[in-house]
């Protein structure tokens, strides 16, 4: 992650390898055998990121949307042959703490 202006081209690509193209790719391999089972879990790990805008973000956030737009195409395609789609995103939640009180 860093200043889109001083980010890496190298560094961005690498992201882009691990974050989306790996994940896309063992989909391929694995969900076939998943569907001729008609049953099947896809876990995606995702982030916040990809939903807000970060500063100094933009290429990591790019890559968590580009998984979480991914997860609901393999929903659409692979849902009708028993195989679930899910995406867990960790983030904050920045309304646990409204109006707590410390005990």
């Amino acid at each position: 992650m860093g200043p889109t202006a001083e980010f890496d081209v190298a560094a961005f690509d690498a992201m882009f390898a691990a974050n989306v193209r790996a994940p896309f790719y063992l989909v391929a391999a694995f969900a076939p055998g998943m569907a001729a089972r008609e049953t099947g879990s896809i876990i995606n790990i995702g982030s916040m990121a990809g939903s807000i805008g970060l500063a100094g973000g933009a290429a990591y956030g790019a890559t968590k949307a580009a998984l979480g737009s991914l997860a609901q195409a393999w929903a659409a395609e692979f849902s009708p042959r028993g195989i679930r789609v899910n995406t867990v995103a960790a983030g904050s939640d920045i309304h646990a703490t409204r109006g707590a009180r410390t005990l």
